[in-house]
């Protein structure tokens, strides 16, 4: 997962979907499912920091546990 230095805040209403702000910070972005073309797909930017990955090794499953 490549981290980008500074989140692009130029795309008007764009916000992290977990912790709703478009603030500056360290960034990934994640593949959208359904939208793959080849080796294209969309993606969606996640503030680094807000990321809390769980692995589930036996269903093989890499999962974000979110604050519901």
């Amino acid at each position: 997962m490549k981290i980008f230095k500074k989140r692009n805040t130029s795309v008007p209403g764009d916000v992290c979907p977990i912790c709703g702000r478009n603030t500056p910070g360290e960034t990934v972005l994640v593949s959208i499912v359904g939208t793959q073309d080849g080796n294209l797909c969309e993606a969606k930017q996640f503030h680094f920091d807000c990321m809390d990955l769980t692995w589930d090794k036996k269903n093989k499953l890499l999962f974000q546990r979110t604050k519901a």
